[in-house]
């Protein structure tokens, strides 16, 4: 791709990245959230924290798995 391509295409692109969130978030916000059975909201726990975890690679079979 050369010249103006290139321009749109990346203009495009820069588009998408803000439009996805949006249409996302909104979808997402459009839905009615029920809790399980007995569970109120009161009694949710909201004190969990994002962590990553890690798969260690097993090199003895020949091959590597990545995250």
């Amino acid at each position: 791709m050369e010249g103006p391509v290139r321009v749109q295409v990346r203009e495009a692109i820069r588009l998408a990245c803000g439009v996805l969130p949006l249409a996302l978030g909104s979808t997402l916000h459009s839905l009615v959230w029920v809790l399980a059975d007995g569970i109120k909201p009161m009694n949710m726990g909201m004190s969990e924290h994002m962590r990553i975890t890690f798969k260690e690679n097993d090199t003895t079979q020949g091959h590597t798995d990545y995250i």
